[in-house]
């Protein structure tokens, strides 16, 4: 009978091993020493955490005091921890049991039913009524209530009581007591729940008047912004235009493309009646207003006609393609003679503006 032998003639580098270096040690060996170059194996043992011959497996329990799990068998030397069991200490307590290898009970008394702490046994939600202590494993004792946070009523004989309700077990020492204490209970209750509602109602009409302010708020300066920037954009003309127009001059027209201003409004020329007088005293003030309301206000519906209507003067720089994205309405532009010419260093945004200068008499 013939034993095979494989002869190695030079160590694999770091991290191989096996017939023509072709295998990968685990990488896990301790102090990062490499693997045998002819079985892979951990010479010295494994890093913290990992097992087996060739330290290819991790461990996966929960072992007490954080100790790493055996090398060689993964199990855990000294036991699971609190909260767990199992040969490979991987299993977790179930919702009733806790502690070392999930020995204990819990008491069942916890506050809405949620399982125990599963290390300590411990209700960290608190207690159901009438039972107290970390555990809820104590009944209360001349007190009643979540966590046995209120007292026997002292009417009660022996101010023994239900301790989940307060009642009194064995009867009052009299009826006019009995009449008291129900009384005082009610009222406690009253006056709880009264607060709390009370509490709640305040907070929301609070929210509810908060919010109105800041909406209300917000809403005006939205309407302060929106009127400057209207009346920032408003055409105006100047008493020089206005008298060219008054001579019969034709404006200069754009492009055919142009957009005209106020789409639905004739431009041409209207019918002027006779010039007002424009200056008037204040004490002729209300003979005036009779005299353009006679014939059903003939004066004001001349005066309004005499207005200049559609666009008078070229907008060119107002239509370019650049441009049309800064006015605020594609039906308002600025005269190219009297538009605001912005003065920036940037040659990008350009000098335009939707805005025209105007004279006024002060």
């Amino acid at each position: 009978m013939f034993n095979e032998v494989f002869l190695y003639e030079t160590e694999c580098s770091d991290g191989s091993y096996g017939d023509n270096c072709s295998r990968q040690c685990s990488g896990h060996c301790r102090h990062n020493i490499a693997c045998n170059y002819v079985t892979g194996q951990c010479d010295k043992g494994c890093t913290e955490g990992w097992f087996s011959l060739n330290c290819s497996q991790q461990c996966k329990g929960q072992c007490r005091e954080d100790i790493t799990c055996n090398e060689t068998t993964g199990l855990c030397n000294k036991g699971c921890d609190a909260g767990w069991s199992g040969d490979m200490c991987d299993k977790e307590c179930d919702d009733e049991t806790y502690g070392y290898n999930c020995v204990n009970r819990c008491s069942g008394h916890c506050l809405n039913n949620y399982p125990c702490n599963k290390q300590t046994g411990h209700c960290d939600g608190g207690c159901q009524p009438g039972y107290t202590n970390s555990d809820c494993g104590k009944k209360c004792i001349l007190s009643y209530g979540e966590n046995c946070q209120y007292q026997c009523s002292q009417h009660c004989i022996n101010e023994t009581c239900d301790r989940f309700d307060g009642s009194c077990q064995k009867d009052c020492d009299n009826e006019e007591s009995c009449k008291l204490v129900d009384m005082s209970d009610s009222n406690d209750l009253s006056a709880t729940v009264g607060g709390t509602v009370g509490s709640i109602v305040l907070l929301i009409i609070g929210i509810v008047i908060a919010v109105f302010f800041l909406r209300l708020r917000r809403k005006a300066k939205t309407m302060t912004k929106r009127e400057s920037i209207v009346l920032g954009n408003r055409t105006c003309i100047t008493l020089e235009h206005r008298q060219s127009y008054k001579e019969g001059l034709i404006p200069q027209k754009g492009h055919a493309n142009d957009v005209k201003i106020y789409a639905d409004v004739s431009h041409e020329k209207t019918t002027r009646g006779p010039p007002s007088k424009k200056y008037i005293s204040v004490r002729n003030i209300k003979a005036q207003i009779t005299n353009m309301s006679a014939n059903e206000s003939s004066g004001f519906k001349t005066e309004y006609n005499d207005i200049p209507r559609g666009e008078l003067h070229q907008s060119l720089e107002a239509k370019k393609t650049e441009n049309k994205v800064k006015n605020r309405y594609t039906t308002i532009y600025p005269y190219d003679h009297s538009r605001v010419i912005l003065k920036s260093n940037s040659s990008t945004e350009g000098d335009y503006i939707n805005a025209n200068y105007i004279e006024a008499s002060v």
